[in-house]
């Protein structure tokens, strides 16, 4: 019997750990240390997503945080953090893309929100001078951008 609460109380304290982390994971930002957290919570949420629509949904979710982790990080002037975020960003816009032409999703609503993230970067590398290197991820993004909306 002793055993069992002792299992009982292991699995309730994984189970409570799980979720307390899960929860601050979704409220950090790049610059915390808890950061790494959210791409935990963030692949779990996405194995919930069974559709193809769903899935595509939430990428537009992911896509929005990253353009404002971006902007937070430039903003901060955290440049450290640069090359992280843009990568991300332009991955989690490769990702729904990829799973929108696979499953033929139609994208119309993610195809304006990244024209409109596009400009909005173009915007902070205008606010670059040429001798700032960092300018070149953010620029990165935006070739991406241009890569992945052809394939939309």
């Amino acid at each position: 019997m002793k055993t069992m609460k002792n299992a009982l109380l292991a699995i309730f304290l994984f189970g409570g750990s799980i979720l307390f982390l899960l929860f601050i994971g979704q409220n950090v930002g790049p610059t915390s240390p808890l950061f790494p957290v959210q791409r935990l919570d963030e692949s779990l949420l996405y194995i919930t997503k069974r559709t193809p629509e769903a899935k595509v949904a939430y990428y537009q979710y992911l896509i929005q945080k990253r353009f404002y982790d971006i902007a937070n990080v430039v903003k901060l002037q955290h440049e450290d953090l640069l090359v992280a975020v843009s990568l991300r960003y332009s991955t989690t816009v490769g990702k729904a893309v990829q799973i929108s032409s696979t499953n033929n999703v139609h994208t119309s609503q993610l195809k304006k929100e990244l024209e409109q993230q596009k400009k909005s970067l173009e915007n902070i590398v205008a606010h670059y001078t040429s001798i700032d290197k960092r300018q070149k991820y953010i620029q990165d993004a935006i070739n991406y951008i241009d890569i992945y909306e052809r394939k939309l």
